[in-house]
């Protein structure tokens, strides 16, 4: 199960925060707003061009991030909960979206806005994202607990994902003959990275 760093304790957003940052293409911060700042314990000093990963809590498994990324590369949102890191070592848990950032026809970043995470989300978070070996195995949680945890990639928690992240094998639909239903709009094709966050 998943429970932050031993000695560090839980910080609690409220209701009404809305977390916001954009990053560069590579990963670093270039807007943060105060919310975000103040959340982060962090100055906005030490966020400016910090890679963003500056917030990431080490106990959160790689695969997310890994699907994140897929995700965004493939020119789609991402939607899941995300525990992460205080400057002070403490940490707290959001249901973060995420996109890619267009300026123009330009791809220019990535935006994400986060909100406080429903406690029964974030206990069926933990034990997913918990459950995850160090070594990459992969467990095989309920369709369920799985979505209701907001690792969906594709959709709201709880709801039909079209691609989950990798805590969430049994949620990923199976091929088919039919063609898989029409999407809003076609993502537009993003250009390669030279780093990650």
């Amino acid at each position: 199960m998943l429970s932050g760093n031993l000695g560090s304790r839980e910080y609690s957003l409220n209701s009404d925060d809305f977390l916001i940052s954009r990053t560069d293409l590579t990963g670093k911060i270039t807007y943060a707003n105060p919310a975000f700042i103040e959340v982060s314990g962090f100055s906005w000093d030490e966020l400016k061009g910090a890679d963003h990963n500056i917030v990431r809590h080490p106990d959160m498994p790689r695969e997310a991030f890994a699907n994140l990324w897929q995700t965004l590369e493939a020119g789609r949102e991402w939607n899941g909960l995300v525990m992460n890191r205080r400057k002070n070592g403490d940490y707290y848990w959001v249901l973060a979206h995420v996109t890619p950032y267009f300026e123009g026809n330009s791809l220019v970043g990535y935006a994400s806005v986060r909100i406080k995470a429903d406690a029964q989300a974030v206990a069926l978070a933990r034990e997913v994202y918990g459950d995850i070996a160090p070594a990459g195995a992969v467990p095989s949680p309920s369709r369920t607990a799985c979505c209701a945890a907001g690792a969906c990639a594709a959709g709201s928690p709880g709801s039909t994902p079209r691609r989950c992240s990798s805590a969430c094998r049994p949620c990923r639909p199976r091929r088919s003959s039919s063609p898989p239903p029409a999407s809003r709009s076609a993502p537009k094709p993003l250009a390669p990275r030279p780093g990650r966050r």
